[in-house]
């Protein structure tokens, strides 16, 4: 696969050669055909969307598609704006505002920290007292870092981690932290997957979220934390067959976002089968997601 990517750029700088020499006998043979799809969103699905789209190359020689990130908002608001072809986003998205959303897979959200620290389980008290208040978990992590607020991880988070009354996060912060009752230090705020784990790389007093899958197929120094959610009396191991099963609760869909006033191009169609199909199963369970065909 790698020789046939190197080969479509040799065979670019050869349609630019050309075209620099003047000889449009010598550009005629360049592959002027190459079908542009475009996705754009969550950050979270950015690794698991590039291994897609380099099977579906691989296969499709005259196809190129380009996954642009920003977060689960950004691709929301671009399929609106017909800025792509469809977008991604790392939680659900209702039909509305000339968007639906179509479950591709399920994804863990992982409470991840640096392989050194000796924290290896938290329950959903410890991570909302964290975060809510600035109370050190097991006297070790004293350091809360989120995504921002175009993230749907953020979302998925902040629905999932409760108070004792069972109400959530989301619930008591809307963007104003002295809206929520408590007195806590500011989050660490991050605006990409990349970018938490590179904090927590360097850090091993700090505690972020971010997909599951990207724990499990990072060479980071990091982990994930087996989790005690609300209401719930063990602890669980953050798995993909957990996640499946439901006993591990913090988990959210991968979704494809789709506009609902104009229609995929055939080369887009061709591609969003293909990520739909039986045939892309193997690519998602690889990337460390959890796959729903057919459940």
């Amino acid at each position: 696969m790698r020789k046939k990517k190197i080969a479509k750029i040799m065979l670019a700088a050869a349609c630019v050669a050309a075209m620099g020499a003047g000889s449009l006998a010598a550009f005629s043979g360049c592959a002027n055909d190459t079908e542009t799809i475009t996705v754009s969103g969550s950050t979270s699905m950015t690794e698991l969307m590039q291994a897609l789209a380099a099977e579906y190359e691989d296969a499709h020689p005259n196809v190129q598609i380009i996954v642009n990130q920003g977060g689960s908002s950004v691709g929301i608001s671009d399929t609106k704006e017909g800025l792509n072809d469809f977008g991604l986003a790392s939680k659900k998205v209702d039909e509305g505002d000339g968007v639906k959303g179509v479950q591709l897979c399920l994804d863990g959200i992982a409470l991840t920290v640096n392989k050194d620290c000796n924290v290896t389980q938290v329950t959903n008290e410890e991570v909302f007292d964290l975060y809510m208040k600035g109370t050190a978990i097991q006297d070790t992590i004293t350091t809360a870092i989120a995504r921002d607020q175009a993230s749907g991880t953020r979302e998925a988070f902040n629905e999932g981690i409760k108070d004792p009354e069972g109400n959530d996060i989301k619930t008591h912060y809307n963007g104003n932290y002295e809206l929520s009752g408590y007195t806590h230090a500011k989050w660490d705020e991050q605006p990409a997957t990349g970018s938490v784990i590179s904090l927590i790389e360097q850090s091993t007093v700090s505690i972020g979220y971010i997909s599951l899958g990207s724990v499990l197929m990072s060479s980071a120094n990091i982990k994930a934390l087996a989790f005690k959610g609300y209401g719930q009396e063990e602890y669980v191991a953050a798995t993909a067959e957990n996640v499946l099963n439901g006993t591990y609760a913090l988990q959210r869909p991968f979704t494809i976002v789709l506009s609902t006033t104009r229609e995929l191009s055939p080369a887009a169609q061709g591609f969003y089968d293909y990520i739909m199909s039986e045939e892309a199963q193997a690519v998602i369970t690889d990337e460390g997601c959890v796959s729903t065909y057919g459940k």
